[in-house]
């Protein structure tokens, strides 16, 4: 009979146990995104921001939070916001891969083994709160900044950057506005992540969605100038498929010594590029179009974007 008792004693506990887990993990989601954000947090201008520094005590913090968040992984595998964490630190300490090596006085190769394999891992845990986002009931949602230190992180690839900012145009476009100018912003963003992929269909799609959703513009004449550029490039790059599937030319076989070599310059100054130390930087968005040949002008797009861009939110 008593052990009966106990048994029944331990049932009831369970619900009162799993509330007290899940209360720890909800007070813990809360300190590790304090000590991420640099959102201000009263008036004087006062952040919670914890990674200043690569000192020891912040690599600490970092380590301490990373084996928190594994810990978690199992009972709270459907949070976004978690796995968005634990990308966020796996970032950080693909920092501290960057400082270490500057402090060694080594050479920062963006593409070495152990450097792809960092970037590598921390990628994944934001595509996976990407993609855990997209389903409604989730117990929690990216908000408007981890959707921006997503989609501005320099080393991320091409579509989680366009993903996590088609994101925040929608969340824009839901009501949930950080600033009146956050809309338009998140659309540059896209239009930079195009820009530098040469995607010149995206371009023009999103630049045509800009001006559906701005018509009363002051920029209108700026936009209608991306999409007359974009719309060249697309004739240009039409002409030249034509030309070459008509006479049977391979231009990646022309000149391979040629092609080795500017592939050589390409890659050594990839290889030679840092990564960025800190928040993800508005102005890393590069919106630059060399449309080469046929007369047509290079358009300093980025620029007229950079002079106009509000400080980063």
């Amino acid at each position: 009979m008593r052990m009966i008792n106990l048994l029944i004693i331990a049932f009831l506990l369970i619900p009162f146990q799993q509330a007290l887990a899940e209360d720890s993990y909800q007070e813990w989601k809360i300190q590790a995104l304090a000590e991420m954000s640099k959102k201000p947090v009263d008036e004087a201008g006062t952040m919670s921001f914890a990674y200043r520094t690569f000192s020891p005590q912040v690599r600490l913090l970092m380590n301490t939070r990373i084996s928190e968040s594994d810990s978690f992984m199992v009972s709270h595998s459907a949070d976004p916001v978690l796995w968005y964490i634990r990308g966020w630190l796996g970032r950080r300490t693909q920092s501290f891969y960057y400082d270490d090596l500057q402090k060694e006085g080594k050479a920062y190769n963006r593409y070495a083994p152990e450097n792809q394999a960092l970037i590598k891992e921390y990628q994944s845990y934001y595509r996976k709160a990407l993609d855990l986002d997209d389903n409604p009931d989730a117990p929690d949602h990216l908000d408007h900044y981890m959707l921006t230190a997503i989609g501005t992180d320099v080393l991320a690839s091409p579509d989680l950057k366009e993903k996590a900012m088609k994101k925040k145009v929608m969340l824009t476009q839901q009501g949930n506005v950080i600033h009146p100018n956050q809309e338009w912003q998140s659309y540059e963003f896209l239009l930079g992540n195009y820009a530098e992929q040469k995607d010149y269909d995206n371009y023009l799609k999103t630049v045509n969605e800009m001006i559906e959703r701005f018509p009363g513009s002051p920029r209108m004449e700026e936009l209608l100038e991306y999409k007359r550029q974009a719309e060249a490039a697309i004739g240009k790059r039409d002409r030249e498929t034509v030309l070459q599937d008509g006479e049977g030319v391979d231009t990646s076989a022309s000149k391979p010594d040629e092609q080795r070599a500017s592939q050589t310059e390409m890659l050594k100054g990839k290889a030679e590029e840092p990564p960025e130390q800190g928040e993800p930087q508005a102005e890393r968005s590069v919106l630059l179009w060399a449309l080469l040949g046929g007369g047509i002008a290079v358009v300093a797009v980025g620029a007229a974007f950079a002079a106009r861009r509000r400080k980063r939110d």
